[in-house]
């Protein structure tokens, strides 16, 4: 209680080496290849710990570190189970390292002795029941990599903030119940709150399947413009938010 975070003046990066524009930020920030876009607002970066997920579920730079740090920490069937909510059929996920050769033979054709450097990169590969082989993440979907993304990040933002921009992303409506559900454990287990914006009528309607049977408290906010195009938010509790749900009424901003 008492914080405050400001997204579009209190962001800070970490190992910034890239950018590009969030819909829901309305500007550019700064990404980095090590860390999966992951932020610290400068208002409480002292002392609490913040992660952003951003919408575009390709920005998954560091996910293999991540899923490293995790294995380390005994915590690697957790995040299977969770993956399972995608895939029931996946048994195991485990990362590999490998050998990317360098293209670039200008300098090796003009200079005598040269050869071009190779580079190594960590990947996660991914393994399902009917097959004894490990597969690359990319190849099992969206679906998958979206709720992985989702998993190591909450994973560091422990006693901490977690933020979603636009959970709908990659996520089909049909198992966004099962999500929610999810979210509203790890928030409970991680002693953290959790904060997702979306753009989606299923999702607000999945979320208050779920608000509605659970003890944990949640609650939907509204942003929209006045007239005179300032910024305004409108607060629904899991009651009120139920009455609109129900009767069909639009919430969304």
């Amino acid at each position: 209680d008492g914080y405050e975070i400001s997204i579009k003046k209190n962001i800070v990066r970490k190992n910034e080496l890239d950018s590009h524009k969030e819909r829901s930020l309305k500007k550019a920030i700064r990404i980095s290849y090590k860390q999966d876009a992951a932020f610290l607002p400068k208002s409480i970066s002292g002392f609490m710990n913040c992660n952003f997920i951003p919408s575009n579920t390709f920005l998954n730079f560091g996910l293999a570190e991540q899923l490293g740090g995790i294995a380390k920490d005994g915590e690697l069937s957790k995040v299977i189970k969770i993956l399972q909510i995608i895939h029931k059929d996946i048994e195991d996920i485990r990362t590999r390292t490998i050998t990317i050769e360098s293209k670039n033979n200008l300098l090796s054709d003009r200079i005598s002795g040269f050869s071009p450097q190779s580079q190594t990169k960590t990947i996660i590969d991914v393994k399902v029941t009917s097959d004894p082989r490990y597969f690359p993440l990319k190849s099992m979907g969206e679906g998958v990599s979206r709720i992985l993304q989702i998993a190591l990040h909450a994973y560091d933002a422990k006693d901490g903030i977690l933020l979603i921009d636009e959970l709908e992303n990659g996520l089909h409506y049909s198992i966004q119940e099962k999500v929610w559900e999810w979210l509203f454990e790890l928030a409970k287990q991680y002693n953290m709150q959790i904060f997702a914006t979306t753009h989606s009528k299923d999702v607000i309607e999945n979320f208050n399947n779920v608000a509605q049977a659970r003890e944990e408290e949640g609650i939907l906010i509204s942003l929209g413009r006045s007239r005179s195009g300032k910024l305004v938010s409108n607060p629904y509790s899991e009651e009120d938010l139920d009455v609109y749900v129900t009767t069909g009424m639009e919430v969304r901003g």
